[in-house]
């Protein structure tokens, strides 16, 4: 499921991620708004308190400030995520 799939409701989609997801990506290039910042908490908590530790979160980073990785590495509570600097590079990443 993609944001483009549930418009403006942000809570149809954070259930779409908390309920309905194996796996949350997350793609940041050089901005991490509220939304998205609530997205990866409550995909989070969804994580921590699952028995099968789903969903599994992915979070794909290009041009990211100290602020951001700093947020990611709190909110995720480990190493935040895999850096890309092209759209070409994030491909090959996601497919390997």
């Amino acid at each position: 499921m993609s944001f483009r799939e549930v418009g403006d409701d942000q809570d149809e989609y954070n259930h779409a991620i908390c309920e309905q997801s194996d796996i949350v990506l997350f793609i940041v290039d050089g901005y991490l708004g509220d939304r998205t910042k609530e997205e990866l908490t409550k995909a989070r908590e969804t994580r921590h308190n699952s028995s099968d530790k789903r969903p599994l979160i992915w979070v794909f980073v290009a041009n990211a400030d100290n602020e951001i990785i700093s947020y990611l590495e709190g909110a995720l509570g480990r190493k935040y995520a895999i850096d890309f600097s092209s759209v070409e590079e994030l491909v090959r990443l996601f497919n390997e």
